[in-house]
């Protein structure tokens, strides 16, 4: 059973055919690696998968539901379950290693902030990034436990 499904899609852009009838099956667990020289149509696919983009033929599935044709309000809680970093995609260089990490978590849930950097520390401390020196929400600096 696939979580993800592209079926038959189709994409051009002006006379630029970019998806020819491009289907892919993608099981839950397993890993993906798409490879290809510049402009093969990489991150035109990876953006049908969460339709950015959407197709002009075919079909996009996830966890057995049609997505490529909800609105965007019905696709915001499908697309919290994606990571997805553009290739040029980099850290906001005006917020320090904390709120970088934070950022999405205020963003996109209803925590309240203080939760949302307790979390993010977490994380940090998971990868060994989060350094001797942490500043909380309201920017004042602690020692790290």
């Amino acid at each position: 059973m696939s979580i993800i499904s592209l079926r038959h899609l189709h994409k051009r852009f002006g006379k630029l055919v970019v998806l020819n009838d491009v289907s892919l099956e993608i099981e839950p667990g397993k890993t993906l690696v798409v490879l290809g020289p510049s402009g093969t149509g990489k991150s035109v696919l990876l953006k049908h998968i969460v339709v950015l983009l959407r197709p002009d033929k075919g079909e996009v599935w996830f966890e057995d539901q049609r997505i490529d044709h909800l609105s965007e309000r019905k696709l915001d809680p499908i697309r919290q379950n994606f990571g997805f970093l553009f290739q040029m995609g980099a850290l906001f260089d005006s917020l320090n290693n904390l709120e970088n990490v934070a950022f999405p978590i205020v963003e996109h849930t209803d925590l309240p902030r203080e939760r949302a950097y307790q979390i993010a520390q977490q994380k940090l401390e998971m990868v060994g990034a989060s350094g001797r020196r942490v500043e909380d929400a309201h920017g004042t600096v602690r020692r790290n436990a």
